[in-house]
């Protein structure tokens, strides 16, 4: 696109925004009976809203602005004949929490390393800032180490640190070089969906 032609987009688009907007002839005097209906009293430059149990919250002005600038620019991206929205009276609108929400939960992941001869070994990568001190492993009679990590779903590089001093990769785990031209195991934790 050349310039010539981004500014005339630029331009076409700048008249389409100028354009009047126009509400049903309705719509005003539906705004002014709720304003007229609500419980709402000016307190210095803030409205307080009453609540079903008599308490009393207060809201700036400033929001009230905000929210019709935000009622506008729906109406006007909604087209040249705007639905103007049923407005409710607040005494009558009660907040409902959704009890059951989900989210992302941590993942408990167990990482496995054969290594008989290792008196110490660590897991450092991404979920500990690279720091194996914090995630050591547990040395079993067998010569495998285990260490349960608890993490959020992703991707994370990690590397075993033998005792302190040499650097591996999990034989167990895909591995992709890293931006310092080492090479690193990938961790992928799949996301799960629970309630915490």
């Amino acid at each position: 696109m050349s310039d010539h032609e981004h500014d005339a987009l630029i331009n076409e688009i700048a008249s389409e925004l100028k354009r009047p907007v126009r509400f049903s002839e309705s719509f005003d005097a539906r705004v002014m009976s709720a304003i007229r209906t609500s419980h709402l009293t000016v307190v210095r430059g803030e409205r307080a809203h009453a609540t079903p149990g008599g308490r009393r919250v207060l809201v700036p002005a400033v929001m009230g602005l905000a929210a019709a600038a935000v009622l506008t620019i729906m109406v006007v991206r909604a087209g040249e004949t705007p639905i103007a929205p049923q407005l409710a009276n607040t005494s009558q609108v009660i907040p409902v929490a959704n009890p059951v929400e989900e989210r992302l939960v941590l993942q408990d992941v167990q990482l496995t390393l054969y290594f008989p001869h290792a008196k110490t070994i660590g897991v450092m990568g991404a979920f500990n800032d690279w720091d194996a001190s914090r995630s050591q492993m547990t040395r079993h009679d067998d010569g495998t180490w285990t260490i349960t990590l608890r993490v959020l779903p992703g991707a994370y590089e990690y590397q075993y640190l033998v005792d302190g001093k040499t650097r591996m990769t999990d034989p167990n785990a895909p591995a992709t070089d890293s931006e310092f031209g080492e090479a690193n195991s990938v961790l992928t934790v799949t996301p799960r969906q629970g309630i915490q």
